[in-house]
């Protein structure tokens, strides 16, 4: 199966962008393959995209990139049992993988959550890099249990950042 994509072929700025056709690599046991309907470009893609982290971890030229995805189950591994084909689930890719920026984007189970009916794909597509590290803080290392309450002052302050950066 082939997937339009935007590339990169070197570390650099924007104008590395390119379209490309690729090839979609076959399904892991525990990954799902999404019909992209959105994703983001966060500070972190930016910077996978410039090479600022090419000593902890290198792409493989070309490189799809783009981490943050929503998008419509279209096929599962054989042991995928949290989701059916046809949810609607948004996640991050991992950042050596088939990632967000193309037609379809490859995402394992455990980093995809099904989201609510009523809320919009281009709201779901710029939450997992976001949500992701604040429920880590809150659960993790905040160790809120069910029950608790927790007054959250700043994330109008970050949605205002992300309207106009």
């Amino acid at each position: 199966m082939q997937a339009n994509a935007v590339v990169i072929d070197n570390y650099g700025d924007s104008n590395e962008f390119h379209d490309a056709l690729v090839e979609v690599p076959e399904l892991k046991p525990k990954q799902l393959l999404l019909k992209v309907a959105g994703s983001s470009v966060a500070p972190f893609d930016i910077s996978v995209r410039k090479g600022v982290f090419k000593d902890d971890f290198s792409l493989n030229m070309p490189a799809i990139t783009g981490t943050d995805v929503v998008g419509e189950i279209v096929a599962k591994g054989s042991a995928v049992d949290q989701f059916d084909i046809g949810d609607i689930v948004c996640g991050m890719v991992g950042v050596k993988g088939f990632g967000a920026y193309a037609d379809y984007a490859i995402l394992g189970q455990s980093k995809a959550a099904k989201i609510p009916d009523n809320m919009a794909v281009e709201i779901a597509a710029v939450l997992p890099m976001t949500a992701i590290p604040a429920y880590n803080s809150l659960f993790d290392l905040g160790q809120l249990v069910p029950g608790e309450k927790v007054l959250i002052m700043v994330v109008l302050v970050v949605s205002v950042q992300w309207q106009f950066n």
